[in-house]
């Protein structure tokens, strides 16, 4: 504890409230990630920002290597011409969200410039966990008390995958701050962090998010491979490949996490996602719009034959293993049930085939860039700087949200996009931040 105080009470006065900052705008994205736990720090921090800029009569604290930012710029960009050009009022409205959505990147990347904020950070996300983790205690404890079922799958107050990919956002965090001597030194911080950490670990699993789980095991072996073997290039690609299959194959993956079904139900995403290739080949370059997915969806790409199929054959394996008689009008329910279930589908699941069927190869290619380019850049900046543990953080949730993101929603909801955007800030300004072992002429190279 000694050595972060001492490290607090170097820090200015100005620096002790950017520290402040950090850990509330942390805190807010990693925790409830909206409402007034998000509204509140990011305009404290606008206001700070503001303060700052003009007490120095400068914007220098924004400047920041062109690759840092260029990837995120050029998805936000060719998501909103692809909606200009679309024409779509509703699909414009939509992609000046997305564009909005990135403004706690350039707030971390501004705070983080000033000074070190890594320990920070770390205490927002432990804070946010802690918070999040325990009320998934008391939660599952009233659950207990109900008569409700053990496996049921949990979530505080968000969908058990969207809840499953905001935790994405803050674990890896925790895991790569053993990497620093100062937190494994420190016995009561070292306590604190591995509680919160089995706490947020076991939160995972009550959401029963294997896309979630496979995207977290998969991120670390590759963090874990970069950190170890980093000059190793063709073994990080050969893993990467791996990770890929683990993804395809991890639909195996059942039984062992709370509310593991078999139906009908579990072709839906197999289905939306052809339905959105169907999409992207009759509007190949804008896509049928940001906002008009689910209308095109029920209009014309539902695969209504194959859940007919599905729904029949669901019903009947059902009514075989209960004992009961298959009726033509127990079918009839079951495929309207069925069909009513699939028109309900706001999105396919999938964040590059939403991407692609929705804003076409213009929005395709700057998603393709955006995950490219912070993928090259964190492999080469985690070998440039093998201390920066923060770094690996950063690329961890980015691999994790990312694999995740074949699975669900990805970047396209807001929180995961907001949470992501400002660890990939945090974690690459640890490369260019003062008092870090880095050296500003590495921010200009």
């Amino acid at each position: 504890m000694k050595e972060l105080l001492a490290w607090w009470q170097e820090t200015t006065k100005i620096e002790k409230i950017i520290q402040m900052l950090v850990f509330l705008l942390v805190f807010g994205y990693a925790g409830r990630g909206s409402g007034a736990y998000v509204s509140i720090p990011t305009g404290l921090a606008v206001a700070f920002i503001l303060y700052d800029c003009v007490r120095k009569k400068s914007l220098a604290g924004f400047r920041m290597p062109m690759v840092y930012w260029l990837p995120l710029c050029l998805f936000t960009g060719s998501v909103w011409l692809s909606s200009l050009l679309m024409g779509d009022a509703e699909s414009i409205h939509l992609a000046n969200q997305y564009i909005y959505w990135s403004l706690p990147f350039f707030l971390m990347a501004y705070l983080a410039r000033q000074t070190d904020v890594k320990y920070a950070a770390l205490s927002g996300v432990i804070v946010a966990l802690l918070c999040v983790s325990l009320y998934t205690v008391y939660l599952n404890y009233q659950m207990l008390h109900t008569g409700l079922a053990i496996r049921n799958r949990l979530s505080p107050w968000l969908h058990v995958n969207t809840h499953a990919l905001m935790l994405l956002g803050s674990l890896p965090v925790l895991f790569c701050a053993f990497m620093d001597k100062k937190v494994i030194r420190n016995k009561q911080y070292l306590v604190l962090l591995c509680i919160t950490l089995i706490l947020g670990l076991w939160a995972l699993w009550k959401t029963g998010s294997r896309g979630a789980m496979i995207g977290l095991c998969s991120g670390g072996f590759i963090v874990f491979l970069i950190k170890y073997y980093g000059r190793a290039i063709w073994k990080i690609l050969l893993v990467l490949i791996i990770s890929c299959t683990v993804v395809i194959s991890g639909y195996a993956f059942w039984g062992i996490v709370p509310g593991g079904t078999h139906g009908y139900d579990d072709k839906t995403r197999v289905r939306a996602t052809m339905a959105s290739y169907e999409m992207w080949k009759d509007h190949k370059w804008c896509g049928v719009g940001l906002a008009n997915w689910q209308q095109q969806y029920r209009k014309k790409y539902i695969q209504r034959n194959s859940i007919k199929k599905a729904a029949k054959m669901f019903y009947i394996e059902k009514m075989k293993k209960t004992g009961k008689k298959v009726t033509r009008k127990g079918i009839k329910n079951a495929v309207q049930r069925a069909l009513k279930i699939e028109r309900r589908y706001p999105h396919p699941h999938n964040a590059a085939a939403y991407i692609i069927s929705t804003t076409g190869c213009i929005g395709g290619i700057g998603y393709l860039c955006f995950l490219i380019g912070y993928l090259n850049l964190f492999v080469l900046k985690a070998i440039k700087f093998p201390q920066e543990w923060m770094l690996f953080a950063g690329g961890w949730i980015f691999i994790a949200m990312s694999l995740h993101g074949l699975v669900d929603l990805g970047i396209t909801y807001k929180g995961a996009a907001r949470l992501l955007y400002m660890m990939i800030a945090l974690s690459l300004s640890c490369c260019f931040a003062k008092r870090t072992i880095c050296t500003e002429r590495d921010g200009n190279d």
